[in-house]
C-alpha cells in the first residue's frame, strides 16, 4: 500500500535545502520544479508551488550520492598523482646518483 505523498511549501523546501547547503536562493527550488528535478504543483498564484516531500528527499539523496562519487574520484586521482610524483622524485634522484 502506497501512502499519499505529503507536500510542503517552496519556503519550507528552501529552508530544508539551505540547511543542507544545497541552495542559496528560493528561486532555485521553483526552477527545479519547472525542470522536473523535483515534483511539485502550483496550487494557485496566491499559494504558489507545493513541493512533494518524497520527491525532495529522493533528490537530496541522489545529490548526495553524486557528491560522494565525485569526492571518491577526486581522492583516487589525488592519491594517484601523489604516487606518480613520488616515483618521479625517486627516478630523478636515481639519475642524479648515477651521474655523480
Amino acid at each position: 500500500m502506497k501512502l499519499e505523498d505529503d507536500y510542503i511549501s517552496v519556503d519550507e523546501a528552501y529552508f530544508l535545502l539551505k540547511g543542507l547547503g544545497l541552495v542559496s536562493q528560493e528561486q532555485t527550488v521553483r526552477r527545479w520544479i519547472r525542470e522536473g528535478k523535483i515534483k511539485g504543483h502550483k496550487e494557485s498564484n496566491k499559494l504558489g508551488y507545493q513541493v512533494s516531500l518524497n520527491s525532495l528527499e529522493n533528490y537530496v539523496l541522489e545529490r548526495r550520492k553524486v557528491e560522494l562519487s565525485r569526492q571518491l574520484v577526486y581522492r583516487k586521482g589525488y592519491i594517484q598523482g601523489f604516487e606518480d610524483a613520488k616515483k618521479l622524485i625517486e627516478y630523478r634522484a636515481k639519475i642524479r646518483e648515477d651521474s655523480d
